[in-house]
This record gives structure tokens, sequence and C-alpha cells, in this order.
């Protein structure tokens, strides 16, 4: 693994050494490096890899790519089963391709993210690289993937706006902006800021979907915005209380036996086992 690196660079290390992980002498690793280029620097490794991979449907390279350069969390078979379900392919099937895809992919459980970000601006110029209606297309069917309620919610929080725009469908933001959308939104724990934002494009995209019922929704899901970003700013948070607490409390000070006791006893008892757990 080491003979890798004058010709790399330190990446090229942290790949030499996934790969050292699947292998089970020194002579299978430097077969599988030179089999996959590493030593021709990173570029050919990941192509390498990557036409490895789509060996037998190579005209998936434009959506696979998207799909994965495009990603804001990891991607999972299931996912691309029904992204990508003009392929008719099993989620077996797409476990596979990105079992591949590994060590330019990282398997987490069921899940798959990218290694490290210089694998993404590869992925993102291989997509980038399509003509513009191929990736308008692959953008489209991310959109009607996250746009029903078997995606994950948050995913679809941190991507569909944005695939909006890059499928030319960014009118479809004034009827997707409502109130569910803000309080999914919120719960999720999306900062105000990030929802503002989809509610000005949603805003911005009401002249052109000509529709009262979106004007309506819309400014709805905007004053519950306004309720929850005052609800974040005005709330107080408890402070660890300072306070000194004297040598000792007054109802510590002479214990009564229980049968001469009065309501003003029981009045000092509270406000001291108050002052107790405010002190800590």
């Amino acid at each position: 693994a080491t003979q890798v690196a004058p010709k790399g660079n330190t990446l090229s290390v942290v790949f030499a050494v996934a790969e050292a992980e699947l292998c089970n002498s020194l002579e299978e690793l430097e077969g599988r490096l030179n089999e996959r280029s590493l030593g021709d620097g990173l570029s050919s490794y990941y192509n390498s890899i990557w036409n490895h991979a789509l060996k037998d449907v190579k005209g998936l390279s434009c959506s696979l790519s998207g799909v994965i350069s495009l990603a804001r969390t990891p991607v999972n078979a299931l996912q691309l089963s029904r992204v990508l379900s003009i392929w008719e392919k099993p989620v077996p099937w797409w476990n596979q391709v990105l079992s591949d895809l590994g060590p330019l992919l990282t398997r987490q459980g069921d899940t798959h993210l990218i290694r490290h970000n210089d694998v993404r601006v590869f992925l993102a110029s291989k997509f980038n690289s399509f003509p513009k209606e191929d990736r308008k297309s692959v953008a489209a069917q991310l959109v009607n993937y996250f746009k029903t309620g078997d995606s994950d919610r948050l995913t679809a929080h941190l991507q569909l706006f944005s695939l909006l725009r890059l499928a030319d469908r960014s009118v479809e933001a004034a009827s997707l902006y409502n109130v569910d959308w803000v309080l999914e939104g919120a719960a999720l724990g999306l900062d105000v800021s990030y929802l503002l934002g989809e509610g000005k494009m949603a805003v911005s995209e009401l002249s052109n979907a000509r529709s009262w019922a979106s004007i309506v929704s819309v400014s709805c899901a905007l004053d519950t915005l306004d309720r929850v970003s005052e609800y974040t700013e005005h709330y107080v948070k408890v402070e660890t209380w300072q306070k000194q607490l004297p040598p000792f409390l007054p109802s510590e000070a002479n214990v009564r036996p229980l049968s001469h006791w009065t309501k003003n006893d029981f009045h000092q008892l509270v406000w001291d086992a108050h002052e107790l757990c405010e002190g800590g």
C-alpha cells in the first residue's frame, strides 16, 4: 500500500488502507490495487471502480451518479429501487451495486455514504457531463420520490426544494410549502432560517402557480413559521441557580413535633425545600 503513495497523495493511502481491510495477504492487496489502477492516480482509481460496478448497466451512470452526488444523507438500496424504478431492479441488486462501489462508499448498517468529499466531486463531475435534459430527468425522479410519504422526511426537507430547481419544476414549491411542511420541518429540528428560505422560494413562485389556494396555504405556513420563530426566540432556558444558601434553613433550625405544626410551619417547609432544589 505504501508503494501507491508516491504516485498519489495522502488520500491514496486512505483508499489503499480501505482496500487492505478486504484482503487476506499482501499479494492479494497488490493485485487488487493494480487492477483498480490506484497507482495511476485517484481519477483512474475512481473510474476503475465505477466502471466495474456498472459494467452490465453502463446506461445507469447518469442516474446513479446524480442520485449519490446530490444526496444529503446516506443512500440505501430500497431508496434506489424506488427512485430509479424505471430500471426495474430489485433491492438485492441495488445492494450489490452499492457494495461494488466500495470503498468509494462506506457502509453503515443498511445505508451507504460517500467516504470523502473528493468522491462527491468526482461523481458530481460525472453527472454534470451528461446532457441537461438527462440531468433534469434524474432530478425529476428524485422530486417524485421525495414528494411521497414513503421517503425519509428529513432527507426530503434537505433536498426537495433544491431538486425542484434542477428539475425545472420550481413552481411546485408554491403547493408544497404549507403548514404541515413547516411543522414537520420544525419537529425534525430544522433551523427557522432554513424553513424561511424555502418559504421565500414558495412566495416567489406564487405568481407562476396562479392558484388562490396556494396563496392561502403559503400565507398560513409563513404565519405558522413566525409562531415557531417566536417560540424559539423567547424560549427561556433554565439556568443553574447560583444563590448562596444560608448555613441552615429556618425549618432545620428547630424541628418541632408534627402535632404542634401550624400552617405557617408547612409553608416554611415547602419554601425551604424550594430553596434547596434551586440551590442544587
